[in-house]
């Protein structure tokens, strides 16, 4: 089962917070900084990981909302990125039932926080 993830860019860096988390500090009040980060825009884990293996990364970047990611559909790699907007329309893409359509491999060069020219590409 995929665990509920999610990660929120606040005082320019990620937070990473589970459900269960976020939860208990909303419960039990942790002071200003506990507020704020929480108000900011929230991206969910997709349940994806890019093929990117590295030690940092042994089963690969999780990717979120609000990546930036290099695909491939069959084995042709597209010319422009695809910023995940929505986890469901990934997770269609990457389970169509055409595999001539199919998105077959994922990597993440960066995201809509810290990479915004990038959008450009999409």
């Amino acid at each position: 089962m995929i665990e509920i993830k999610f990660r929120t860019y606040f005082e320019n860096r990620f937070w990473y917070f589970t459900l269960n988390e976020i939860m208990e500090r909303v419960a039990c009040y942790h002071g200003d900084w506990d507020i704020q980060a929480l108000r900011a825009e929230k991206q969910q884990f997709t349940g994806f990981c890019d093929c990117k293996q590295t030690e940092k990364y042994p089963k690969g970047q999780e990717v979120y909302e609000g990546d930036i990611l290099e695909i491939w559909v069959g084995r042709d790699k597209q010319d422009k990125y695809y910023l995940v907007e929505d986890i469901r329309e990934l997770y269609l893409e990457m389970n169509r039932d055409d595999s001539y359509y199919r998105i077959s491999k994922i990597n993440v060069v960066g995201n809509k926080w810290q990479n915004p020219e990038l959008i450009k590409i999409t």
